[in-house]
């Protein structure tokens, strides 16, 4: 096995770690070429990036030479991967297709590694799933993903992420139950919340947070004008302040076209949900297409849990969440 291969394959069984995602980038300054070379300075750029808070002055720099690698060798980088996707001239429908839109969903790279696929269920079987043995996925996003649900639950690959999202094949709450009944079909438990979304002013209210110990602070009556603030509860409001301590994302929430799909799901998830999701060992999130608001301003959630792998006392708790639908 070259040395490539064996640090990779640290990577791939300890996603989490930074240890060998810093010895791959050791590895690649060893190699040289600007490309190798640009791709260290990623996983170390993103890397520290992770561990910011609002007390670092030197976040700003990061963030933008993050952005200059990225604009510059993003396309480089994933250009081998794209290339495995590509199909065969035997296969015409597929070839002219893959001519006309690419190959392969959407991508995000996380401390310096590619770590999100966000695209169609059909797609990721055909295509985006080769991508597991090679870099470190750990956000999902499917969306179309009802009449695959059980291809999709029997792929062992999606068992363990960070975050599994579905997102229903429209916005009418009738493909909403069509999922539903798919996932009950198959033996999944399913679990209907009811949770606030995340508004386009969120960043406004994480910056506010960020000062809010200030002598010029904000008064309550100033939080209180945002919907996120104002229907939290006080463990929501608290992890709202965490985020809040992270300045870059801050930052990114007021650049949307930056910010991942998947990443924004996830934290939407963990301020209304913590950390039950993945204590009670929920498999996959499913929303609507639009994730439309009902009158209260609430958005459909399903959590499907497998029924070897739930803990049934945190599902139990969910149960008693103030975010439970039931049915």
């Amino acid at each position: 096995m070259s040395d490539e291969a064996t640090l990779l394959a640290a990577v791939l069984r300890e996603p989490h770690e930074d240890r060998p995602r810093r010895e791959y980038a050791d590895w690649l300054k060893r190699t040289g070429g600007s490309s190798n070379l640009a791709r260290a300075e990623l996983i170390t750029v993103q890397m520290e990036l992770e561990l910011c808070n609002q007390d670092d002055r030197h976040w700003p720099q990061l963030a933008r030479r993050e952005r200059e690698l990225l604009s510059q060798w993003r396309v480089a980088w994933e250009r081998p991967y794209r290339d495995l996707l590509k199909p065969s001239l035997f296969r015409p429908a597929r070839w002219l297709k893959a001519r006309l839109f690419g190959q392969g969903g959407v991508w995000c790279f996380h401390r310096g590694f590619i770590e999100e696929i966000d695209t169609s269920a059909p797609n990721f079987l055909e295509e985006d799933c080769i991508l597991f043995d090679r870099t470190p996925i750990r956000r999902v996003v499917l969306s179309h993903a009802t009449s695959l649900l059980e291809a999709l639950a029997n792929d062992p690959r999606l068992n363990d992420l960070v975050s599994l999202h579905l997102v229903s094949d429209a916005e009418f709450d009738d493909e909403m139950e069509g999922l539903r009944q798919a996932a009950e079909a198959i033996g999944l438990t399913v679990i209907e919340l009811r949770i606030p979304r995340l508004q386009t002013d969120a960043a406004e209210l994480l910056a506010l947070l960020r000062d809010e110990g200030d002598d010029d602070s904000p008064k309550p009556a100033k939080l209180e004008e945002f919907r996120n603030w104002h229907r939290a509860s006080e463990r929501e409001r608290n992890r709202l302040r965490e985020l809040a301590r992270k300045p870059r994302l801050v930052q990114r929430l007021t650049e949307p076209e930056h910010f991942s799909h998947a990443e924004l799901l996830r934290l939407n998830d963990w301020i209304y949900l913590g950390d039950r999701l993945r204590e009670a060992g929920a498999w996959a999130v499913v929303k609507t297409f639009h994730d439309l608001e009902d009158e209260e301003g609430l958005c459909r959630r399903l959590v499907l849990f497998k029924k070897d792998r739930q803990k049934p006392e945190v599902v139990e708790s969910l149960r008693q969440s103030p975010h439970y639908h039931p049915r």
